[in-house]
């Protein structure tokens, strides 16, 4: 699972940056970027959230970082 990928998809499609799709996910900007940068493990609640905020599934969000 490319969670990186999958948030930087979502981001350009969004066309929106970190701290306003962290806004978007209900997490903060430093929360977001310790999961990019692959400090952070997000509990599928985050992952939830990211996914809504992308307008997506949540099978669909991680799918898209996989291609």
């Amino acid at each position: 699972m490319n969670l990186r990928k999958s948030i930087r998809i979502a981001m350009a499609r969004l066309e929106c940056n970190q701290g306003e799709f962290a806004d978007l996910s209900q997490i903060t900007r430093a929360y977001l970027s310790s999961i990019m940068g692959g400090t952070s493990n997000p509990s599928i609640v985050v992952i939830e959230r990211m996914a809504a905020a992308s307008g997506l599934s949540v099978s669909n969000f991680i799918a898209q970082g996989e291609v």
